[in-house]
């Protein structure tokens, strides 16, 4: 398992007794945050860091499953480029489970309606930086199922309810037709 956007492993370490029998890995851009993890927690995990822009230094089909948790609810520019990112670093079959901020995160944060054929992919605080959180996306189940879609078939999409609450899609990797 991949968790991508591990930070200092806030996920990653509620796996600890399953790291005993499968690999788990983590990778962020936060350099000081993936010392830690390794400082702290490795093994039984393994961390890496990455760049802002793919690729990952990990071969084609490396994981079962892959979680993106926080991750693209920042991206702006280069959604597009890791999602495929993660496509190729996940096997035949599988499992992408990212979150997103759909209608319960909108109307928190903005405090406006939200209306679904509206928003698509809308980016909000866009210069802002990582130091601080970087840009705010939200999606809508839509601009979702038409952009991710490409590449994944969609297992399961749950939206937040709370105000603020994140939803998420569990994703199942397909073959591209190229």
């Amino acid at each position: 398992m991949l968790d991508f956007g591990s930070g200092a492993g806030k996920v990653l370490r509620h796996f600890a007794e399953e790291a005993q029998l499968a690999e788990f890995h983590g990778c962020d851009i936060d350099g000081p945050s993936i010392e830690w993890l390794q400082r702290e927690l490795c093994p039984p995990f393994h961390a890496f860091r990455n760049e802002e822009e793919p690729p990952l230094r990990v071969a084609d089909e490396s994981y079962d499953l892959v979680l993106a948790l926080s991750v693209f609810t920042h991206l702006t520019k280069t959604w597009n480029d890791w999602l495929l990112e993660l496509h190729r670093v996940l096997r035949p079959d599988g499992l992408l489970t990212a979150t997103f901020l759909g209608k319960a995160a909108y109307e928190a944060f903005t405090g406006k309606r939200y209306r679904e054929r509206r928003i698509g992919m809308k980016v909000m605080n866009r210069r802002q930086g990582w130091d601080l959180g970087g840009p705010t996306v939200f999606h809508s189940e839509r601009w979702l199922r038409e952009h991710w879609g490409r590449a994944f078939d969609f297992e399961e999409l749950r939206h937040g309810v709370s105000p603020g609450e994140h939803g998420v899609v569990l994703l199942r990797r397909r073959e591209l037709g190229l």
